[in-house]
């Protein structure tokens, strides 16, 4: 019987220091394809700021920006932006909380003008060699479904969190930093919008993924995958953990539920 199987991309499939993906995962992939099975990469990050080479693995439809934006076949499903009317309410918070951010749409990456913390100016770099359009946070009319927010000060992220919070789904990325997603949206109701799309039930479905970002589909979706090993925040919210993803994790756990020899 054919399956649908949900692949989160950063640190579930590609290591997330290198971004290489196991040739593992990809042999994994392609024999789940060739099985008749449907696959779907379910990811935070929006389109603008996808590597290029995601286009070439196996996928019949990608969930991004955690459930902002869905395609099946090439062809868009769903397209959900930050309404312009939240927007200068959006920056004043980031402002008064001295907060770095970017701004991740479908077609650009819109970054503060002073960027000072580490791991975003790391993300930046690799953006950049992805020939990522990235402009200003200044930029007038922007476009854009989610953020990820660094606080400088951790003494002021609990507030900051309590007052975007109307407007956003706060996930907690450690350190300084957040990613924010819409009200109403998340890997979850992307699942749940294919599986209305195409008809399936949900038990027929699969999820991997390694951090918090993809604990609602965890908890949505029974047949739930930890990549990366024990997680004290995860472990006991999926149905299996497998390896991390630079010792064939993806490859192992379906190994593990008998799709792949």
């Amino acid at each position: 019987m054919r399956k649908v199987f949900f692949f989160d991309y950063d640190g579930t499939l590609v290591n997330n220091d290198t971004k290489h993906i196991a040739p593992s995962a990809i042999k994994a992939l392609k024999e789940l394809k060739q099985q008749g099975h449907l696959l779907f990469a379910n990811t935070g990050r929006t389109k603008g700021i996808l590597d290029p080479e995601i286009y070439d693995w196996p996928f019949d439809g990608m969930i991004l920006g955690c459930g902002t934006y869905i395609t099946y076949h090439g062809e868009v499903l769903l397209d959900k932006e930050v309404p312009q009317d939240q927007h200068e309410q959006i920056q004043a918070l980031i402002r008064k909380y001295d907060g770095e951010v970017f701004y991740e749409g479908k077609d650009h990456l819109y970054v503060s003008d002073q960027m000072t913390n580490e791991d975003l100016l790391t993300m930046i770099q690799r953006y950049k060699e992805n020939h990522v359009s990235i402009l200003s946070e200044q930029t007038n009319d922007k476009s854009f479904s989610k953020l990820f927010v660094c606080i400088k000060d951790m003494e002021k992220k609990e507030g900051f969190r309590k007052e975007i919070s109307s407007l956003f789904n706060f996930i907690d990325r450690g350190k300084q930093r957040c990613e924010l997603v819409p009200k109403g949206y998340s890997k979850a109701t992307g699942i749940q919008f294919i599986c209305d799309h195409l008809k399936i039930d949900l038990q027929d479905c699969y999820v991997f993924g390694d951090s918090n970002n993809d604990l609602p589909m965890f908890e949505y979706v029974s047949h739930s995958i930890l990549i990366g090993g024990e997680n004290p925040e995860l472990s006991d919210r999926v149905m299996f953990a497998s390896d991390d993803a630079d010792h064939d994790g993806v490859a192992n756990a379906l190994r593990h539920f008998g799709f792949i020899k």
